[in-house]
This record gives C-alpha cells, sequence and structure tokens, in this order.
C-alpha cells in the first residue's frame, strides 16, 4: 500500500508459494516521496510580443515567469527546442514561439533527478492602423 505520506515505513516478508510458509523474518525500510516542482507557465499561452509597426521595435514584451525562487531550483529555457542561454526563474521573451521551460529542484535532484516541464507560446503584434 503506498500513499504520499512522507516518510513512509514499509514493512515486507517473504512466503514460500509452494506451502505458504512465511519467512521468520520482517524488512522494513523507509521510503522518501519528494514532490516534483510545481511549475506552470502555460497560463502565459498567448501572450503578445507588441512590436511598433514603422520602427520595427519592440513596444512590450511579456515576462515568462515560474513563480519560483531561483536558490531553489534549477532552470533550463528553450524557445522551439533550441535551448537558451539564460537559467532564471523568470524569462523576458523578445521572439515569438514556442517556450518550454524545465525546473529542477535543488534540495533533491542529486537523490531523485526529478524534474518537470511547462509549456506557452507567444506572438508577435503590431498596433492597429487607422486610416483618417
Amino acid at each position: 500500500f503506498f500513499t504520499s505520506e512522507s516518510p513512509q515505513t514499509i514493512y515486507a516478508e517473504v512466503v514460500n508459494t509452494d506451502n505458504e510458509c512465511p519467512s521468520s523474518t520482517q524488512v522494513t525500510f523507509e521510503i522518501t516521496v519528494n514532490p516534483l516542482p510545481l511549475v506552470d507557465i502555460s497560463n502565459m499561452d498567448g501572450s503578445v510580443i507588441c512590436i511598433d509597426r514603422e520602427t520595427g521595435e519592440i513596444v512590450s514584451a511579456p515576462t515568462l515567469d515560474t513563480g519560483l525562487n531561483a536558490n531553489d531550483y534549477e532552470f533550463e529555457w528553450f524557445l522551439d527546442g533550441e535551448e537558451l542561454a539564460f537559467t532564471g526563474s523568470a524569462l523576458t521573451v523578445e521572439e515569438s514561439g514556442l517556450y518550454e521551460v524545465i525546473v529542477v529542484d535543488l534540495a533533491t535532484s542529486n537523490s531523485t533527478e526529478c524534474e518537470r516541464s511547462s509549456f506557452a507560446e507567444v506572438i508577435e503584434s503590431s498596433g492597429v492602423e487607422f486610416d483618417v
């Protein structure tokens, strides 16, 4: 029986299947369950980079924020599958595409190597042009 309670003590006993006789000793061991990092940037899916129609300059750029402390987690960011040279917890984007962040909990990563990722699509748009 397994629950998410951590740590948890497990009791094991070997039973001979031929005669149903149990072993004379029980083994106990403890299991600790480390939760995966909670990261979700999908709520920023559809974020827009605003471009000045005349100059091509960026007017505003969204920030994809994991909401996680950079001292407690390791971050890898990708744009359209290519790794970016940025490892912070929040990324201000200046290019449209599919962004992915992979997060590793530094407290448990040496023993578990557990990670979690999240995605957000960012699009580019320019302001509305009016004819008078």
